[in-house]
């Protein structure tokens, strides 16, 4: 439950985007970074929507002084007294909300330009999509110096996005080729619907609703630009082994568990469900043909990806003027 609300002094009734920050324990330099990249959006009517989820030192009052002192005051802070769980920390951001789009980052995660959210929303407006994601730089910082890193970029296949809803359902459901949450820009009502249906079933990983509106058919589109800092290898969720990182394994089974309990009874539905069960049950013959259909698409899928796309090398430089903000 919210403990406490702030509010900023001068609300408007309509923001183009409202960003949600997460916190939790974390550095305040790093979610400073990426208030830095919202109130720096030109162009776009920006909200922000700040929520800790019971941090021991929560850094909102730092954060909402340095807000003032700048002269933005569109935002909400909120406090909750105990630890949540990320999802639901979510939801009493997403609850508050106004903006006709929503845009989550974790601290560290940025715009990549001052730009970056007119023109993503520009494109979204063009295609009237309801929910997409773009291509991500991802950075880390090393002895105060931020350095591009190389690595698997996600989604491998963008050629599906906008294209054939059924296609992006068999990548990103049965091929798990999906995109980074960081990287989403989503309508603020589908968003709410989604999360409403995984509050109660998953703790931590809040992208799992992007798999349920795949499933339901919501088209997702592809914004073809580097729109996003994404901070990489920082997080406890990268350490093999760790609590968290087993707790996004629970919350993945658990949304798995109702994927299969809501595919519907056409073919590549109950592909992906005999596919997900993969022998748990003993199932009849069909369910076993379905799944062995459903690997031998994922043989092919893995044959014919003979290399991967990686992410590309960015300039850092966007991200030293984000750290200089505040001292300006």
């Amino acid at each position: 439950m919210i403990s406490e609300i702030k509010l900023g002094d001068r609300q408007k009734v309509h923001y183009d985007i409202s960003i949600i920050v997460l916190t939790y324990e974390q550095p305040v330099y790093k979610v400073l970074l990426t208030l830095a990249s919202a109130i720096g959006q030109e162009k776009v009517d920006i909200q922000i929507i700040l929520s800790d989820d019971g941090s021991s030192n929560p850094c909102l009052q730092e954060c909402i002084d340095l807000m003032e002192k700048v002269g933005f005051k569109e935002y909400k802070a909120i406090y909750h007294k105990q630890n949540i769980g990320t999802v639901m920390n979510f939801k009493d951001a997403l609850d508050v909300a106004d903006g006709e789009y929503i845009k989550s980052f974790g601290p560290g995660d940025c715009f990549s330009t001052s730009q970056a959210a007119h023109m993503w929303l520009g494109d979204v407006k063009r295609k009237k999509s309801r929910i997409s994601f773009c291509d991500t730089i991802y950075y880390r910082e090393n002895q105060e110096k931020f350095e591009s890193v190389i690595e698997v970029a996600h989604p491998q296949n963008l050629r599906i996005y906008n294209r054939k809803k059924k296609l992006q359902k068999k990548y990103y459901l049965l091929f798990n080729d999906i995109f980074l949450a960081a990287a989403v820009i989503c309508e603020r009502g589908l968003m709410y619907r989604y999360l409403q249906n995984i509050c109660n079933k998953v703790k931590y990983a809040e992208d799992n609703m992007f798999r349920l509106m795949i499933l339901d058919n919501v088209e997702c589109t592809y914004f073809a630009c580097n729109a996003v800092y994404y901070e990489w290898g920082c997080g406890v969720s990268t350490k093999e082994g760790s609590e968290f990182q087993k707790a996004i394994k629970r919350d993945w089974d658990e949304t798995t568990e109702y994927i299969c309990e809501h595919c519907r009874n056409n073919y590549l539905e109950k592909k992906i469900k005999n596919y997900y069960l993969s022998g748990k049950t003993a199932g009849t013959i069909m369910s076993k043909i379905y799944y062995g259909l459903a690997v031998l698409d994922v043989v092919f899928y893995n044959k014919r990806r003979s290399s991967k796309r990686l992410t590309q090398a960015g300039d850092m430089e966007y991200l030293y003027i984000l750290r200089n903000y505040w001292s300006e």
